[in-house]
């Protein structure tokens, strides 16, 4: 069969005058790409669908629109299309942002109407998609992320790695937006995305909650900040659950530790209640004040300054009380093992040298006092708690967390397996 009779059977006679415009590849050949492409044969589609990148690659994007109707119905194949989105980000670095965003946008967005499966591949390249289309437009894709949950919600079937995905992508986008001039409204739906992650059961994903409020922060205006303070403390740091309220003083604690707040509206909304915190049933939770008061915030140079001495004595009184604290790892968050220790080494080196201090052992003695009265108070009081009776599943982790607590006792933040950690 000589070249024509080929060419001939590839495009069945018939060449679409538009493509005679183009010197790149030839219009037969062109044609009996766009043909196939076009076709019902699944595995025909599948195999234009891995070659359509290089094709229009090799067209370049003046020639971009001989190609666009062929992707459109590329992506209306269901088994076609989950080729096309793991190249999709590329197709649109080929095709430019103008066309991008006339061409490629509208069918990103109907992927998110599409089956589950998909759905979670358009989920994974949102970042960089985003990256290739214009600014302004951003806002009509972060709108649709959680339907990548629906399905599971609706279900009660909620895996954990589907959410640490969605929140993983709720970060990188923050980072992306974490600059003054960012668009408020894609701000503003990933900051919501995030707080309802930070109440999450599964450690994890609030971590990585937590870390895309710590960037948020960062450029946040002051009234945003007073905003998102007041949802934050609401949702964790009055929440009923040691775990939220825990994550609440963390949070905090990031926040000081990275500089991102006004130290000022820290002491003014944000210090009493961490003193409140200081006092908490839940060992878990007293454990990360006393971390965040010791080594952050009384060493901030805030506090330094001659107004700041009456909230600095009282830091340093709560300190003070969590180094007596009846839970030893309480205790050594705010270094009162280790100045323990020092102490004693102090006292036994005055010994051998024949200059012990009497009025030193005596504080020495009464410090252990103190701790023995504070345990057996804690002991009396998870006596007390046990006699309530049963409460809600809450009420019984605290209670539990209690009465390891008053004895020393070694208390976990959270790691769940990997089989157990599904949210109910």
């Amino acid at each position: 069969m000589d070249l024509e009779k080929t060419r001939s059977h590839m495009t069945d006679g018939y060449i679409d005058p538009a493509l005679l415009k183009q010197d790149i590849l030839p219009p037969d050949l062109l044609q009996s790409f766009i043909t196939k492409a076009n076709s019902d044969e699944t595995d025909v589609s599948i195999a234009c669908a891995y070659s359509f990148p290089a094709v229009a690659l090799t067209l370049g994007r003046q020639n971009w629109h001989l190609l666009h109707r062929t992707l459109q119905k590329l992506c209306a194949n269901q088994k076609a299309c989950h080729v096309v989105i793991n190249s999709f980000y590329h197709i649109a670095l080929i095709v430019g942002r103008e066309n991008a965003t006339n061409h490629l946008l509208p069918l990103y967005l109907r992927f998110f109407d599409n089956v589950t499966r998909i759905r979670r591949e358009a989920l994974k390249i949102v970042h960089n998609f985003l990256s290739t289309v214009d600014e302004t437009r951003h806002v009509d894709v972060i709108a649709k992320l959680p339907i990548c949950l629906a399905d599971f919600h609706r279900a009660n079937e909620t895996k954990y790695h589907v959410r640490e995905s969605f929140i993983n992508v709720v970060l990188s986008l923050m980072q992306m937006y974490d600059r003054n001039d960012a668009p408020v409204e894609c701000v503003n739906y990933l900051t919501a995305y995030a707080l309802a992650m930070l109440v999450d059961k599964v450690h994890r994903v609030r971590e990585l909650a937590l870390e895309a409020l710590v960037v948020r922060v960062r450029t946040c205006h002051e009234r945003d900040f007073a905003n998102l303070l007041q949802a934050i403390t609401e949702e964790c740091g009055e929440s009923g659950h040691w775990r939220n309220r825990q994550t609440f003083v963390r949070l905090v604690h990031r926040w000081v530790e990275e500089d991102f707040i006004d130290m000022r509206v820290f002491v003014r909304d944000i210090l009493p209640r961490l003193l409140i915190l200081s006092t908490d049933r839940v060992p878990n939770v007293r454990l990360v004040v006393g971390r965040c008061l010791f080594k952050t915030v009384l060493n901030h140079p805030h506090f330094t300054k001659a107004s700041m001495e009456e909230e600095k004595t009282r830091i340093q009184e709560v300190i003070g009380r969590l180094v007596c604290d009846s839970d030893v790892d309480v205790r050594e968050s705010c270094g009162g093992a280790l100045r323990h220790f020092q102490e004693s080494l102090q006292y036994w080196d005055e010994v051998k040298e024949g200059r012990s201090d009497k009025g030193f052992q005596e504080r020495l003695v009464a410090a252990e006092q103190g701790t023995q009265d504070a345990q057996e108070e804690e002991e009396e009081d998870s006596k007390t708690v046990a006699g309530l009776g049963e409460g809600g599943d809450d009420e019984g982790e605290e209670q539990q967390q209690q009465q390891q607590g008053g004895g020393g006792v070694m208390v976990v933040v959270e790691a769940p397996p990997e089989d157990q950690a599904t949210s109910s």
